[in-house]
């Protein structure tokens, strides 16, 4: 059994010094309701008042039930759920709407807003600091909040900066696996006028999975290098500037900037549920519950390596009786919380927002601008098998395989040259020019003398959106909003699965790289969409309790998909020849 330990402090200006050992717990003199005023319909109104499904997390709520991210809120919210994908992206579902497809083209059925904005920023890392509220609204919110809100919307709404006082804090969280957590914010008044606010969060611990393979040797009595005893950790920081201006009596405008980034060995997926099938037809026995390998026989290292020699054809592996296969470092028996793998997962986040808000009152009537663009880079990389294979067969045990005819005894493994977008462009292995992998040099390091393999997703990108709203604020029972939008998202990917076994077969038969690999096009172009929309939405009062509300909305979205799907890429052909594509 694993347990955390934690000391905080929290520290503010005007309070005082507050430490918590353990759980804390302050009662106030008397209880009272506390009125919740949110933006559910784009306007501020007290949630009493708002005749949507919606759920306000507060600051204070937030946390006194440790919601630190969105992973959190479906915990905490009727209807929601929340998925982590394979391939480090992640989406909402909202009454059972969400996204269902892991295509890139696909959208999602829920839109994430930050301050009424829609921006999809990495919610599986990025944790709430300095956050005023978080609503969820369930049901479709499309005439307002704008496309890909079949199912609901989510919306952060931050702090902003205040005029009415210097204001801080900062909270320290430490604890075992050596966590380090910090969170602090200092708003500075600069005129009656104009006010700053910077906050951030920064968390660094040890991963609480157990790498069995640490510490493990080779044959050659060398220890396996370039692991730790632990996977899953956390190495990530946020920063967040606002600066507000009261222009006149009647206007307000924001201007908003956010910094992330994560260089660690988070995981992006966990262990595989398997027992061992003793035949090679399913590699796994079904409906059976256990963290043992597959049958080498059904994986693409077993078939491959055995088809060319460097393997025991058919051989069941993992140690299992009557295996002919070697393993230097067997695989032991593994838990919820413990792998077994020579490769350190590579996790890599990077992401800038610049936004703008702007809202001005005219007479009986709201005026407001909002605007963002948004850059990120992503890249994660991770043992494929999450196992330390077998042991290959060298030239001087095998000379009669492929490799040994080659004079080859180790078995690299191909590595991209970089990522998104890289794989075309680099000047030393390229997909134009036929280089990739092995031919270009771009060679993983790892131990060459075992069955590996690994995958990486990586993308780039680049958004800017923007939207215009006037409301009404008339006295009477009737009102309206009416608005338009515009955005443009453009981003390139890869996602790869390279292993030692299939360079072996490009070795033969001159297929590099011969990785499976899907690829959106360089340079931000393998995936462009833009589009525009309009908006209303009419309001009658026909009494106290009741209101009818009418909503239209017109979209008209672009998409261009340049994107390919190769396994074993035609290395050998003349790509001097105009008639195939290549120039």
């Amino acid at each position: 059994m694993r347990s955390t330990f934690l000391f905080r402090i929290w520290l503010s200006t005007g309070i005082g010094l507050f430490a918590a050992l353990g759980a804390t717990s302050v009662q106030a003199e008397g209880r009272q309701i506390e009125e919740v005023i949110v933006t559910a319909q784009r306007a501020n109104e007290s949630i009493q008042d708002v005749p949507i499904a919606v759920t306000a997390l507060s600051e204070n709520i937030l946390e006194d039930r440790q919601i630190l991210a969105a992973t959190d809120l479906q915990l905490n919210a009727p209807n929601v759920s929340f998925t982590a994908t394979n391939f480090g992206g992640s989406s909402f579902s909202i009454r059972g709407i969400g996204r269902l497809v892991i295509a890139a083209s696909g959208e999602n059925g829920v839109s994430t807003h930050v301050n009424d904005i829609p921006l999809g920023t990495n919610l599986t890392a990025v944790e709430f600091f300095d956050v005023s509220r978080v609503e969820i609204l369930r049901g479709p919110q499309g005439t307002l909040y704008g496309r890909n809100a079949t199912g609901g919307a989510i919306n952060v709404i931050t702090n902003m900066p205040e005029i009415d006082g210097v204001k801080g804090f900062l909270d320290v969280e430490a604890g075992d696996y050596n966590h380090r957590r910090y969170k602090g914010m200092l708003n500075v008044p600069i005129t009656d006028t104009i006010a700053f606010r910077a906050a951030g969060y920064s968390l660094d611990r040890d991963g609480y999975i157990e790498n069995l393979a640490y510490g493990q040797v080779n044959a050659a009595g060398e220890t396996i290098s370039g692991i730790d005893d632990d996977i899953d950790g956390r190495g990530l920081w946020a920063a967040r500037l606002t600066a507000s201006w009261a222009f006149s009596e009647n206007g307000e405008a924001w201007l908003q900037y956010n910094k992330f980034k994560e260089n660690d060995d988070r995981a992006r997926i966990t262990n595989q549920v398997c027992v061992t099938n003793e035949v090679p037809i399913q590699g796994c026995v079904p409906g059976a519950y256990g963290f043992e390998g597959p049958h080498l026989g059904s994986t693409t290292g077993g078939i491959f390596g055995g088809f060319f020699g460097a393997l025991y054809f058919g051989d069941q592996g993992n140690s299992l009786p009557n295996t002919q296969t070697e393993y230097e470092n067997p695989r032991p028996q593994l838990g919820l919380r413990s792998m077994h793998t020579d490769f350190e997962p590579i996790y890599q986040s990077d992401e800038e927002v610049w936004s703008v808000g702007i809202d001005y009152r005219f007479g009986d009537y709201e005026a407001s601008f909002l605007g963002a663009y948004q850059e990120t880079e992503f890249l994660a990389r991770m043992d494929y098998n999450m196992d330390v294979g077998p042991t290959l067969r060298t030239a001087a045990t095998n000379p009669g395989s492929t490799f040994g005819a080659l004079g080859l005894t180790r078995y690299p493994t191909s590595a991209p040259a970089g990522g998104a977008g890289e794989d075309w462009t680099n000047p030393k292995c390229n997909y134009i020019d036929g280089t990739s992998g092995v031919p270009g040099g771009c060679i993983a390091a790892v131990d060459q003398s075992r069955v590996f393999s690994y995958d990486q997703s990586s993308s780039i990108a680049d958004y800017w959106t923007m939207e215009l709203r006037l409301a009404s604020t008339f006295e009477g029972p009737f009102n309206f909003l009416i608005g338009a939008s515009a955005y443009e998202q453009n981003d390139s990917g890869d996602y790869y699965v390279f292993a030692n076994t299939l360079d072996l077969l490009g070795t033969v038969n001159g297929a590099f790289p011969s990785a499976y690999n899907s690829i959106r096009a360089p340079n931000k172009e393998g995936l462009k969409t833009d589009g525009h929309a309009y908006f209303a939405e009419l309001y009658y009062d026909i009494d106290e309790r009741l209101k009818f509300t009418l909503g239209l909305r017109h979209n008209r979205d672009n998409k261009f998909v340049d994107d390919a799907n190769t396994f074993l890429d035609a290395y050998f052909i003349d790509r001097t020849r105009p008639e195939l594509g290549y120039s």
